[in-house]
């Protein structure tokens, strides 16, 4: 079960009135995964939905080839597999964590009451998937790119402006990804 100061830090239940945080709290639980551990496979059917709190989830599929690609890398406070599970379709894609990792899972159908019963849940998640469509549109204009170190470079941008931490002249981007799974992001 989550706390609910916990939850008040993230920005997703950040405006959630408390009878609202209090239901996520009650229903929802904290699962840890450590490097390389599964949260869901690719086709799997989706029944929950998932928030990191810790750590980082890759999501990546497997090409026919046997090639994997990673799709998209989530930090802490943002959710993923939620419009799957809005569809209710299976994963087109497999989700693991990239690092030692705490995600909080929350059932389907209490999910779906909190949108149903909680206004201001709704409007977030709204907000929240038409943020990613548009992000994962600017990444698919990158990904088309012929040049592959341009898109090198833009994933490095797109780390800097998600994480970067400015040191004295210096930006820490605080991302400990391997030459493989770079080449498997561009």
């Amino acid at each position: 079960m989550a706390e609910i100061e916990q939850l008040k830090r993230i920005p997703r239940f950040a405006g959630l009135s408390p009878e609202a945080l209090a239901f996520v709290a009650e229903r929802s639980v904290l699962r840890k995964h450590e490097r390389g551990g599964f949260i869901f496979h690719e086709g799997e059917e989706s029944r929950c939905f998932y928030m990191i709190t810790q750590g980082a989830v890759k999501i990546s599929k497997t090409l026919d080839s046997g090639r994997e690609v990673i799709l998209n890398i989530f930090r802490p406070g943002e959710a993923f597999g939620e419009a799957v599970m809005l569809g209710k379709v299976p994963f087109p894609a497999a989700a693991s964590a990239l690092e030692p990792s705490e995600v909080l899972v929350l059932p389907r159908e209490d999910y779906f009451h909190l949108l149903r019963h909680f206004p201001e849940a709704a409007i977030v998640v709204i907000r929240d998937l038409t943020l990613r469509v548009a992000s994962m549109r600017r990444r698919v204009e990158q990904l088309g790119e012929g040049n592959v170190p341009l898109r090198i470079a833009y994933l490095l941008e797109s780390f800097a402006r998600a994480l970067g931490q400015q040191r004295g002249e210096d930006l820490l981007i605080p991302v400990q990804l391997n030459r493989n799974e770079i080449s498997e992001m561009v």
